[in-house]
């Protein structure tokens, strides 16, 4: 069994256990019905799919020719860095700020990206948040804060 076969099934696994998890302990919380959700309805489902999934990637595995790619770590170190910074920043310096900082973390995660569109896509981020955070649902964090 090759290392690409054996990486995937543990992926599998682990994601088909995770599911029967979400699903075990779901089950307690009562599951209801689609019109009549109780508090482990949407939990059950997540299991179910994980459970779906797994089972596609297992047999993906078993059946693919294809060698697995080295992973772009450079790429999720910008994206999680994008992501702590929107968590470290939200209640510091404000949801604006947070936005800025998420978006241009995460474009760095491509290499070639141009100043001028990072700038442009962090703007629009920061707009359509406040559009919809700020003015159409109200939500009580604030826009902008000083961090000092």
């Amino acid at each position: 069994m090759s290392h690409r076969i054996r990486a995937e099934l543990t992926i599998a696994f682990l994601t088909a256990i995770a599911g029967a998890w979400f699903i075990h302990g779901s089950i307690e919380l009562g599951i209801g019905s689609a019109l009549r959700m109780e508090a482990g309805f949407f939990p059950v489902c997540l299991g179910g799919m994980m459970l779906v999934l797994s089972g596609a990637v297992a047999l993906s595995a078993l059946t693919s020719t294809k060698e697995i790619e080295r992973p772009d770590l450079r790429g999720a170190g910008f994206v999680l860095a994008g992501l702590a910074s929107f968590a470290l920043a939200l209640e510091r310096a404000g949801l604006l700020v947070a936005v800025v900082l998420l978006v241009l973390l995460s474009m760095l995660a491509l290499p070639g990206n141009r100043p001028t569109r990072m700038i442009a896509l962090a703007t629009g981020g920061a707009l359509i948040s406040w559009l919809i955070f700020g003015l159409a649902i109200g939500i009580q964090v604030p826009m902008i804060r000083s961090p000092f």
